[in-house]
């Protein structure tokens, strides 16, 4: 509240202040020994044992989450099925298992990244001295009058840091008119265009060939009839440890070349065992925009080589996991995997056609950065054999053992005297419909809780007078 109140003041004042919300986020606090002890002495004193909660929409598990480091017994439900499993990963093995699985973790995705490294290297090329980070993309439709490809792309800014690169687009040499366009990296003074106005805004485009516009129709009538392209106009790249742009070069064509080839004989055999999806995207209102651009399939999505990319790294998971069963306990190895599927996950979020490149962050924007499946004009593509993966892990153990030691009390793992339970205290993960929740029993739940609540549904507990001290109730 303070915090709130020294912001507005300032706003008011038109002054700067530092940052008033310098302390920690609740979540952040994890409760001591002391606060612990109480708080179940008083639950005991109240109830007799340790109340229940049971969080039937628990969504990403912010609930769960918090009843566990109080040690109170918790149900984390939901029907979705990505939730349910976000509620495992996230809360309820980091609980289990606490910080120590980190180093499973690392030793196996380890493994499986250097696998993948070593089946998808020759697709990746990089220079003796440099390292590729990222290839950006424009997807491209043939201009209706010159027939030529027009790269389309809301601006043609790749930094905006210390003067800016930007890439020009060049169409003819010499005086003759080129087939197709070329791409300059240009920097600071050297700058002599305006970067902010790209080839398309507003779903309509320009042609560089002739200047003159292109229908947004057009455009969607190419894209529905297959004819969509891409052109590969930069790559971003690590020299000595300095990033940098640098233009395409025929051997990155080649390589894109080679991927696509290999692609086209494995993908028969990826859909048939379905290490590809092969469903249609569903009508939605969350989805009309990339089938309006001929993007029918979820594969669709995906350029040739980020399929290669996930495919081969799905085989690889495969092949991972009776090596991981036979060196660890069931219930172990099946956290381990679990954990490790979401390297995955978080590389279909940043490795598709809709993963944009940000100028003013230099790093690229994931496919959900808006609530939605918007089309993408221009996409970058992560460098899949060295850089994806690796990054997917060491963002994966950097949350699990931050979750993980944010659920246990300062000094580790305890079991309080009054109650002799854990902290954190013990979760169940389950993927069921709200409204049918059969195979909990009845009245075994002290409390159901919502967030956020609704008219139909209490969040309130009751508590219990002198005279049922010892009962539970289920309410909600």
């Amino acid at each position: 509240m303070k915090a709130k109140t020294a912001q507005v003041a300032a706003i008011e004042a038109g002054v700067r202040i530092a940052n008033p919300y310098s302390y920690k986020p609740a979540f952040k606090n994890s409760p001591g020994l002391t606060d612990l002890r109480l708080l179940h002495d008083v639950l005991m004193y109240a109830w007799g044992r340790l109340p229940d909660v049971l969080d039937p929409a628990a969504g990403g598990g912010s609930i769960p989450y918090e009843a566990i480091r109080y040690g109170l017994p918790t149900i984390g439900n939901d029907l979705n099925s990505v939730a349910a499993a976000i509620l495992r990963a996230g809360v309820q093995i980091p609980a289990g298992y606490g910080p120590e699985l980190t180093d499973d973790l690392r030793m196996w995705g380890t493994q499986l990244a250097d696998r993948v490294t070593q089946r998808l290297a020759g697709f990746f090329p990089s220079g003796r001295d440099e390292q590729v980070a990222t290839f950006l993309f424009a997807r491209t439709v043939a201009c209706p009058r010159t027939g030529k490809p027009v790269p389309l792309s809301p601006n043609w800014w790749l930094s905006k840091d210390k003067g800016g690169v930007a890439v020009r687009l060049v169409t003819e040499q010499r005086g003759k008119q080129l087939d197709q366009v070329e791409f300059e990296i240009v920097t600071g003074m050297a700058i002599d265009f305006d970067p902010d106005k790209g080839t398309v805004a507003g779903g309509n485009g320009i042609s560089p060939w002739d200047g003159l516009a292109i229908d947004g129709d057009h455009i969607k009538a190419e894209a529905q009839a297959g004819r969509m392209g891409s052109q590969l106009y930069a790559v971003a790249v690590r020299v000595n440890r300095k990033r940098g742009f640098r233009a395409a070069t025929r051997t990155d064509l080649d390589a894109l070349a080679a991927a696509e080839k290999e692609l086209a004989a494995r993908l028969p055999g990826w859909l048939s065992t379905e290490i590809v999806p092969r469903e249609e995207i569903p009508v939605g209102n969350k989805t009309l925009e990339p089938q309006r651009y001929g993007m029918t399939h979820w594969m669709d999505l995906f350029s040739p080589r980020q399929l290669l990319v996930h495919g081969t790294f799905v085989e690889e998971f495969k092949r991972i996991v009776p090596e991981v069963r036979a060196a660890m306990d069931k219930e172990r190895a099946d956290a381990v995997l679990a954990l490790l599927g979401m390297m995955q996950g978080k590389a279909l979020n940043y490795n598709s056609r809709m993963s944009v490149w940000h100028p003013t962050r230099n790093s690229m924007a994931n496919t959900f950065d808006r609530h939605d499946f918007a089309f993408k004009w221009s996409h970058g593509e992560f460098e899949g054999a060295r850089e994806l993966y690796p990054w997917c892990l060491e963002q994966l153990l950097d949350a699990y053992e931050g979750i993980a030691k944010l659920l246990e009390p300062p000094g580790g793992r305890q079991f309080l005297p009054a109650t002799g339970s854990p902290v954190p205290g013990p979760i169940t993960v389950m993927k069921s419909n709200a409204g049918d929740l059969r195979a909990i029993p009845d009245k075994s739940q002290t409390l159901v809780c919502i967030d956020p609540p609704t008219t139909t549904t209490s969040c309130t507990p009751s508590f219990p007078t002198s005279s049922s001290r010892g009962s539970s109730t289920r309410s909600g």
